[in-house]
């Protein structure tokens, strides 16, 4: 299991970008960056994760500071409910961890994920190899 929190405010996927029939990634030095970071701070896998996978997600979202004290207690670990998709900050996720953390995103077998307003800007993931995994793809060997 890994687990990687990295301090920020969640990134949604963005659509390839298009010049003169050439496509080109427009996240591509974000994603550069977030990599650099997980690197520096988390111990990787020596090889890439080449079986099924389970990916767990976090999403928090700091509340404005125009909130009133009051909304932002009542708001704390709710769901946020607006913008950025959450099938765009899974797809960025994704797309980063690919032939980085695992092999390709076709891995994944297995996903949950929340989206909430928090004190603060953060993403988590939870990667897990699912190994000897029958449906619902609990581990018999944890």
């Amino acid at each position: 299991m890994l687990k990687i929190e990295l301090p920020n405010r969640p990134i949604p996927w963005k659509r390839a970008g298009h010049s003169h029939n050439f496509f080109y990634d427009t996240q591509h030095a974000v994603k550069l960056n977030i990599k650099s970071y997980i690197k520096q701070n988390y111990k990787l896998p020596k090889e890439l994760l080449s079986g099924a996978i389970r990916m767990t997600y976090l999403f928090e979202f700091k509340m404005p500071k125009s909130w009133s004290k009051k909304k932002k207690l009542a708001s704390i670990n709710q769901p946020h409910t607006i913008a950025p998709d959450t099938s765009n900050l899974i797809k960025f996720i994704e797309d980063t961890f690919s032939n980085f953390i695992f092999v390709d995103d076709k891995q994944i077998a297995s996903s949950k994920e929340d989206k909430i307003w928090s004190d603060k800007d953060q993403t988590t993931v939870i990667v897990e190899e699912l190994i000897n995994c029958r449906y619902p793809c609990i581990k018999e060997n944890a």
